[in-house]
């Protein structure tokens, strides 16, 4: 049976590292290693860590001279790794206690022969391990075609609980160093192009999100996401996206998503206008566009007419509250905010609206209904 090591790269962690420590030593099959890397801690993290070591064989500790960042940190841990599969797990989340058994079983199974990575259902917890999102699910087995989802949107919420064959991260260069907010993104793209990605729904992690989690930071986030998508050639996400097993208006909702984050506005506008399909994202998506191009009166009937397809759509109640707000229509804009939180207590661009109505935030993207809190713009 192959062997799997576990990675944590370690910054400042003291917080949490004892638990997520707990979750990897408490596996029902054990790890055959556990490597941690240090990115130069300054707090109490190295001594912690320490004393675990003295007490388990198969922790190995490796405390760097420099801080040098996630991504870095990563890759060097790559080096240090005997195994040929990789578990990286983000020093504050948790594992399911039989995560490893789980994973050795669909390594061994011959029919599974080019993996690049298996990738584990998640549950989003707080500060104090409190669940605070249900089980998300995504896919079944072998993820078809996952290049194109990946595209439109990571679906992976994080580098915790991914297994990798480091045969095929050492094949792509392993994670990009000059990311810093979605260097997992990128790697997953890359991976997915050279082996088969497997979703294992058996299998969980737990995400604690807190104030710290560089995923808050949006306009660090979108910087990345410009880098990488300048990597690829337009045609080829097209391609990438078309040839899903989706409906085609889906795949064509999908790629206006990918030209509106490149900001190619009267590209993505032109293909809504070419669907004949009657949805609300068609709308929504359009109402957006002339947003960003300052047609302000015509956003708003694209969002009401986005709103009378799905009344619970959220997202178009603050937008239109937004458009009320740059008319000057400031009580008016109040009520559509107020609106969208009573439909999601925890939509943060609405809370943020209410307090700020002559500088309104807009909700650039269709929501997904698991996300724990809904903020889409700095």
């Amino acid at each position: 049976m192959e062997k799997i090591s576990a990675v944590i790269t370690m910054y400042n962690s003291e917080k949490f590292i004892i638990d997520t420590m707990k979750s990897l030593l408490n596996q029902s099959e054990k790890f055959d290693e556990i490597v941690i890397i240090d990115d130069k801690s300054a707090d109490k993290s190295k001594k912690i860590v320490s004393e675990m070591a003295e007490k388990y064989k198969s922790i190995k500790l490796f405390f760097l001279d420099k801080n040098i960042g996630p991504s870095a940190a990563r890759n060097f841990a790559i080096n240090k790794v005997k195994n040929r599969w990789i578990l990286f797990v983000d020093h504050d989340d948790m594992l399911d206690k039989n995560l490893v058994k789980n994973y050795s079983k669909i390594i061994s199974v011959k029919q599974y022969k080019d993996i690049s990575f298996i990738f584990p259902s998640f549950v989003q917890i707080d500060n104090e391990g409190n669940s605070i999102s249900d089980k998300i699910n995504y896919y079944k087995d072998i993820c078809t075609n996952f290049t194109g989802d990946l595209f439109v949107r990571n679906p992976i919420l994080s580098t915790t609980g991914v297994l990798i064959n480091k045969e095929k991260l050492v094949q792509v260069n392993g994670f990009d160093d000059d990311l810093k907010y979605s260097q997992d993104w990128d790697l997953w793209l890359k991976l997915s192009m050279i082996g088969e990605c497997i979703f294992d729904k058996n299998t969980e992690v737990f995400i604690r999100r807190h104030s710290n989690n560089t995923s808050r930071d949006i306009v660090g986030f979108l910087k990345d996401e410009q880098s990488i998508y300048n990597k690829y050639n337009i045609k080829f996400i097209f391609d990438k996206i078309m040839i899903r097993e989706k409906d085609e208006y889906e795949n064509y909702i999908d790629f206006v998503t990918v030209l509106m984050k490149l900001n190619k506005l009267d590209n993505a506008y032109e293909v809504l206008q070419k669907v004949r399909v009657e949805d609300y994202r068609k709308y929504f998506l359009q109402g957006i566009i002339l947003y960003k191009k300052n047609d302000i009166k015509d956003a708003e009937i694209k969002f009401k007419k986005a709103l009378e397809l799905n009344p619970q759509d959220i997202a178009s109640l603050n937008n239109i509250g937004c458009c009320k707000s740059l008319m000057l229509q400031y009580d008016e804009a109040v009520i559509y905010f107020e609106k969208a939180l009573n439909l999601n207590k925890s939509y943060m661009d609405a809370s943020y609206n209410i307090s700020n109505v002559k500088e309104p935030k807009i909700t650039e993207r269709i929501l997904r209904k698991i996300l724990t809190h809904y903020s889409t713009n700095k």
